[in-house]
């Protein structure tokens, strides 16, 4: 979800700066690795290297801070000057909020049986 709404290469840099009003900030990071799964077969190939499949390289672990004034409304957004970001941003902590929300409702919900 963090990677679809983009925000790992966005910059905070011309946002506007955390004031009385509070501050909304998302951290994130993501660690690396290869692919999940299974690795190379267990009895002999056909291929010429012995039936192995070449091993996922590692990837490197990314990490985004991002900080701003505390957002109320989608109007405080159209007036920065990286208002394409800054939007980015809003809509992606919205959307982290809601999805955060609604699990932690489902989970006081959920009866035994």
């Amino acid at each position: 979800m963090v990677k679809q709404a983009g925000v790992m290469g966005l910059d905070d840099a011309r946002w506007p700066r955390p004031d009385k009003d509070g501050l909304q900030e998302l951290e994130v990071r993501i660690a690396g690795g290869g692919a999940l799964g299974g690795g190379g077969g267990g009895g002999k190939g056909g291929g010429e290297d012995g039936g192995r499949q070449p091993q996922p390289q590692p990837q490197q672990p990314q990490h985004v801070s991002l900080a701003t004034t505390k957002l109320s409304s989608a109007v405080q957004v159209a007036r920065c000057s990286d208002a394409a970001g800054l939007r980015r941003y809003y809509y992606a902590c919205q959307d982290l909020k809601a999805l955060f929300l609604a699990l932690v409702t489902a989970h006081f919900q959920v009866q035994p049986i």
